[in-house]
């Protein structure tokens, strides 16, 4: 058999692989891969959506915040991604210190409150382990998770109240005058 030894516990059975290999479904020429959807011949990659749960260190300011998400745009642009919200959940206590990678100066290092901000967006998932590594790179970020919701919750996210992160001021609708 095959240059085997005889007694040998393998003789005459293949590996978990080589039955994979054999029993693998072909696809016909030009079909569409799993995930990958086609347009006029040309391969187009789906976008799912990401909500990507940033802790940002709580004194960080607003027009740094403001010059990072300018960045995630400007990245998600490249990349044919679509950054659909930003929402601010504020500082808020967490149950055990934020280490920050490195030490700033006049900053602490470790951290008991965070800035949460919520970023929704649309990336090809080919892109997706970089997207994290360029978001970490910034000084300001403490954490990041990325998540990958079953329905992407637009709706509520549109409709929802929303008011500008450092001034509290209302901006889902129009002014009410009193």
């Amino acid at each position: 058999d095959e240059g085997e030894r005889p007694g040998s516990p393998r003789r005459g059975r293949r590996s978990r692989t080589e039955r994979a290999h054999e029993h693998r479904p072909t696809r016909e020429r030009g079909a569409a891969r799993p995930g990958v959807a086609r347009d006029r011949g040309r391969r187009r990659e789906t976008m799912p959506f990401y909500q990507a749960v940033i802790a940002f260190k709580p004194y960080a300011r607003p027009k740094d915040l403001t010059r990072f998400f300018k960045g995630v745009g400007q990245y998600l642009e490249q990349r044919q991604g679509v950054l659909r919200g930003i929402e601010n959940h504020g500082v808020r206590g967490v149950a055990h210190k934020f280490v920050a990678p490195q030490r700033t100066e006049g900053e602490p290092r470790a951290h008991d409150e965070v800035r949460y901000v919520s970023a929704y967006l649309d990336l090809s998932t080919r892109y997706s382990q970089d997207f994290m590594r360029e978001l970490q790179k910034n000084d300001d970020v403490l954490r990041l998770t990325v998540l990958k919701p079953k329905k992407a919750p637009m709706d509520r996210v549109r409709h929802r109240r929303h008011t500008l992160p450092f001034f509290g001021e209302d901006v889902s609708g129009p002014p009410s005058s009193s």
